[in-house]
C-alpha cells in the first residue's frame, strides 16, 4: 500500500513539474516587438515646487504632447505627472512619474517611470536622464528612458519592447 502511495505521489510530482515547465517555456517564448516612441511636449505646467534648506527642490510637473514613431509620424498623444527632487548643490536628482499614452488606433497604455537626472550646473546643456519605464493596457511595454534635444525641443525617448 505504501509503495502504491509513493508511486502515485511521484507521478503527481512529475506531472506538476511538467506543467510548471511548460508554463515557463510559454511565457519565455512570448513574441517581443521593439517599442520606440518619442514623446514631444506641447504643454508643461509646474503644479507646485518647494525649496528645502536652500539646497533641495521638490516639484510636481505635468506635461502633455504628441507621440512620434521611428518614421517621425505622429501616432498619438501622451500625458505625464512627475514628482522631481533635485539638489541645487550637486545638480543630481530623481524623478518618478505616471504616464498615459493614447494612440490614434484607440489603444491606451498606462504606466510608471523612474529616472536619475544629472543637471549640468552653470551650462545650458539639457539634463542627462537615465530611466526605466513599464506600462500595461492594450499592450505591455518595458524599457529604457532618456532625453534627447532636437533644435529647441527636449524629447523623452521610450526605447524598449512590447508584447
Amino acid at each position: 500500500m505504501k509503495a502504491l502511495k509513493g508511486t502515485v505521489l511521484n507521478i503527481l510530482a512529475l506531472a506538476l513539474l511538467l506543467l510548471a515547465s511548460s508554463i515557463t517555456i510559454a511565457n519565455a517564448s512570448q513574441t517581443r516587438t521593439p517599442f520606440y516612441l518619442r514623446a514631444i511636449a506641447t504643454a508643461i505646467n509646474v503644479e507646485w515646487s518647494h525649496q528645502a534648506d536652500y539646497s533641495l527642490v521638490i516639484m510636481r510637473v505635468t506635461e502633455e504632447g504628441i507621440l512620434n514613431n521611428t518614421q517621425g509620424l505622429t501616432v498619438g498623444t501622451w500625458t505625464i505627472d512627475v514628482i522631481e527632487t533635485m539638489s541645487i548643490k550637486s545638480g543630481k536628482g530623481t524623478a518618478s512619474a505616471q504616464f498615459v499614452m493614447n494612440f490614434y488606433s484607440g489603444a491606451t497604455i498606462e504606466g510608471t517611470m523612474t529616472a536619475k537626472i544629472q543637471y549640468y550646473i552653470g551650462t545650458t546643456l539639457p539634463p542627462d536622464v537615465d530611466g526605466k519605464f513599464v506600462g500595461h493596457g492594450d499592450m505591455h511595454v518595458i524599457g529604457d528612458l532618456h532625453l534627447i534635444v532636437e533644435g529647441i525641443n527636449a524629447i523623452l525617448v521610450f526605447d524598449g519592447y512590447s508584447w
